[in-house]
């Protein structure tokens, strides 16, 4: 497999682990009564949970979770979870994949309501639909020795369904949800258009997971480069030969993809620890635009504010992928086909 197929696969994954985190969370957000969200739904992702039994005796937080996916309903019931788009073929690393979800198993506070605590929360853990059923099974041989868990628990598959019309399936491969409904819902299988990722939730392209690297490149230059450049007096003049100079910050970026592109967009209780991207995130792409030609550091030693080329791409993720090779994966992430084992 070339590099170039390589990194849109790992794109596109990244984009299904979006699609599932949201999917998912639909199905609590809306009312198929009312044919509208619920307001009294709080969903994050991301956000630092701290295990009650961990403070100190001046009542400070110590050990804490991240869930990718956190649900508060107004009855005082919570869901947290995790996505997996993909296990090692070495199924002896799978424990230490179930380990974070057995450590959801506690009681936590810093949850969005007014007290910070639920009564009690479920626990799911979405798996892509090629492994789905060897992690339940998995799960099974499991789950009353190593493996327990005693609030109720989910292993639910997801997958990407492009036919004539595109969905994102979800169905319970293990396991019961609180609520009745959307258990219901999911038992048997449910599909989610696209179009409801494309009305409602088409600006989160970013979660609590480092993106891979000619994504995260390719946001910056449509989202930041893109828009300084329109402002330049040259820009309808300007052809394929030619470069536009503006100024960017790394502060800039970060704030500008958190506000508009992460989760922070559907969060209405957002808490400002967990924001996304993270600053070394950017930092590294910014150093890729820097050893690339790309963008040049107006103080090398304080390595915030850069000078960045615009210039005219045919296609622009096509260029980022080119310019990163092999080193588009995230910093220290091992990433596995997800068809490797098919």
């Amino acid at each position: 497999m070339t590099d170039k197929q390589s990194l849109l696969n790992l794109i596109d994954n990244y984009k299904d682990t979006i699609y599932a985190i949201i999917g998912f969370m639909n199905f609590y957000r809306y009312n198929d009564s009312t044919a509208s969200d619920r307001s009294d739904v709080l969903v994050f992702q991301g956000r630092k949970l701290f295990r009650k039994d961990t403070a100190d005796k001046e009542g400070n937080e110590k050990k804490y979770i991240t869930p990718d996916i956190g649900v508060f309903l107004p009855e005082g019931i919570g869901l947290i979870g995790e996505v997996k788009n993909s296990f090692s073929k070495d199924r002896t690393l799978w424990e230490k994949e179930f380990e974070q979800v057995v450590s959801y198993d506690n009681e936590f506070v810093g949850w969005p309501g007014k007290t910070g605590e639920v009564r009690n929360h479920d626990i799911v853990l979405l798996v892509h639909y090629s492994r789905a059923v060897d992690v339940r099974d998995y799960y099974r041989e499991g789950k009353n020795d190593r493996l327990k868990i005693s609030r109720p628990f989910c292993i639910v598959e997801y997958q990407r369904m492009n036919q004539s019309k595109s969905f994102v399936s979800f169905r319970i491969q293990e396991g019961t949800l609180s609520n009745s409904e959307i258990h219901r819902k999911l038992y048997s299988g449910k599909m989610v258009p696209m179009d409801v990722f494309i009305e409602k939730y088409s600006t989160v392209k970013i979660v609590d997971s480092e993106p891979p690297l000619p994504y995260l490149l390719q946001l910056i230059f449509e989202n930041i480069i893109l828009q300084r450049a329109i402002e330049h007096p040259n820009f309808g003049r300007i052809n394929k030969r030619q470069k536009l100079e503006v100024k960017i910050s790394v502060d800039e970026i970060v704030e500008t993809l958190s506000m508009g592109f992460s989760f922070r967009t559907l969060e209405s209780n957002f808490a400002d620890e967990h924001r996304t991207p993270r600053r070394e995130w950017v930092l590294r792409a910014c150093d890729k635009l820097v050893s690339t030609g790309e963008a040049k550091w107006i103080t090398p030693d304080d390595k915030n504010e850069l000078l960045a080329f615009y210039r005219i791409y045919e296609n622009v993720l096509d260029h980022y992928i080119a310019i990163c090779g092999d080193e588009g994966l995230p910093a220290g992430v091992e990433q596995t086909n997800l068809f490797e084992q098919n």
